[in-house]
């Protein structure tokens, strides 16, 4: 497939932090404002206008949309992110802004930390998906069986389950 863009899978090696255009790069500067400790690694402008941020690989890190109600998502295990120089639905391509050739992963800081996984809850991380279906961000008309989906899913991992639904 010689036109098809070139996309990472995430997780093992590192995950990202999607920020969705204009919209989601000032909500996470201004969170972003309050700590003044994030890293310098590789980040990538996307053809939408947003960026990718990328940090060392957490186990932790679960896929995620909406985190804090923002257009910031999250991409960490079985997730994947385009590479520069992929080309948006838009036209315009992704590029580097720090190259990863340039610049070192560096772990997210604990701040950052908490609001992907959903911050200490006394008994591990609680995970993005937590809480009620009536508190996640995407779950209007249209997006409730899919976020129940998650929420269960959350729960059962965060509970030990060992991938099998049913003893049947």
């Amino acid at each position: 497939y010689p036109q098809a863009n070139p996309a990472v899978r995430t997780g093992d090696d590192f995950w990202a932090l999607d920020l969705d255009g204009l919209d989601g790069i000032r909500a996470f500067g201004q969170l972003a404002e309050q700590y003044n400790d994030l890293s310098d690694g590789p980040s990538v402008l996307t053809g939408g206008g947003g960026r990718h941020l990328y940090f060392s690989p957490d186990s932790r890190i679960r896929n995620g949309a909406k985190i804090g109600g923002h257009r910031i998502d999250v991409r960490g295990r079985d997730g994947y992110v385009m590479l520069p120089p992929s080309s948006h639905k838009s036209g315009q391509p992704y590029r580097w802004e720090r190259p990863a050739a340039k610049y070192d992963l560096e772990a997210a800081p604990a701040w950052l930390l908490d609001l992907v996984t959903g911050g200490a809850n006394g008994n591990g991380s609680a995970g993005p998906m937590a809480g009620s279906l009536a508190d996640q961000p995407g779950a209007g008309k249209g997006g409730r069986n899919d976020m129940l989906c998650r929420l269960v899913g959350s729960h059962l991992r965060e509970h030990g389950a060992d991938g099998k639904l049913f003893d049947l």
